[in-house]
């Protein structure tokens, strides 16, 4: 049975999004630090800030959070038809929900490299994107196993390794049209596949094993006024804003899995409406206000199958 939640959230995020322009591209290494919702490589025009939350429903109050924090060692560099770009560092993650009804604990250390190659087109065609990455995790999640009819929450040591690729399309980069200051639409589209390797042990027994399989998901970007806050901006404000729009759809099948542990096919769906918020003056922080829904599981985050309406305040540094 699906349980509905209506979440107020705040969000921070601290990444920086320019990789998107082989212009930007650095031939000398850097460390990076960056706060992000989920695990998944830094490769979009722009990313989901990590979300912390507080909810109260029926007097039960609850927390939240989706955060990923790494410092990683980017290296980009300029190559014929675009650039290239190798990436690796550690990180720490934590997903949480503290609902009695859909508890979600999975926290621990990380370990990634990624790569990217950006296919610089003309400036008003398309642009196309290849990543890989491969993740290795280490800490510590809840795990349900059903006892009489109910389930049993235990937690476990956990290790999981993740490998896979992802291809973003976007069919027109958007330009600025001077002579009536309106942008065209910028959209891309994602597509990406990786392989996972879940494992659980520790404490009893029950609960325990390994779970191997196969995550694909697809994804739609599109921002109607363009990138370009300047273009909408408010008269003598200074303020100027993005809207954007997304949905997607996420499935995992699983191979194999042993132990007290069964193999299952998880989806999970998604849409989300935000509007960015930028100053013109160049001071660097950047607000969003966002209202998310999703529904369904996602056994790489520990999210057990639910359904959940989220409205978020996000910054950006």
């Amino acid at each position: 049975m699906m349980r509905r939640s209506y979440v107020v959230v705040a969000a921070v995020l601290l990444q920086s999004t320019g990789a998107w322009c082989a212009e930007t591209a650095k031939e000398k290494p850097e460390w990076k630090p960056s706060l992000l919702a989920d695990e998944a490589p830094a490769q979009k025009p722009w990313e989901d800030g990590a979300t912390f939350a507080y909810k109260s429903v029926d007097g039960k109050a609850s927390a939240i959070a989706d955060a990923v924090f790494k410092l990683e060692r980017i290296e980009d560099r300029k190559v014929t038809g675009g650039f290239s770009r190798v990436s690796w560092g550690p990180g720490v993650y934590v997903h949480r929900n503290s609902d009695a009804a859909k508890p979600n604990n999975d926290r621990g250390l990380m370990l990634s490299v990624a790569g990217l190659w950006f296919d610089d087109g003309p400036a008003d065609g398309a642009r196309k994107s290849w990543s890989w990455s491969v993740e290795a995790k280490g800490g510590r999640k809840l795990t349900t196993e059903d006892v009489a009819g109910k389930k049993a929450y235990y937690d476990k040591d956990s290790r999981r390794v993740t490998a896979g690729g992802q291809f973003v399309y976007a069919p027109s980069a958007g330009q600025l049209d001077p002579s009536n200051l309106k942008q065209q639409a910028f959209m891309f589209f994602t597509a990406s596949a990786k392989l996972y390797l879940d494992r659980v042990s520790g404490g009893v027994t029950s609960a325990s094993g390994r779970i191997t399989g196969v995550e694909a998901m697809a994804r739609f970007d599109i921002a109607p006024l363009g990138l370009d806050p300047s273009v909408t901006k408010v008269n003598k404000t200074g303020l100027g804003f993005v809207p954007s729009f997304a949905v997607w759809g996420q499935r995992q099948q699983d191979f194999s899995a042993s132990g007290a542990r069964a193999r299952e096919n998880r989806n999970l769906w998604g849409a989300k409406a935000q509007m960015t918020f930028s100053q013109l003056d160049g001071s660097g922080v950047v607000p969003a206000l966002s209202l998310e829904r999703t529904k369904g599981a996602d056994l790489l985050t520990g999210r057990e199958d639910s359904d959940v309406t989220k409205l978020s305040l996000t910054i950006k540094y």
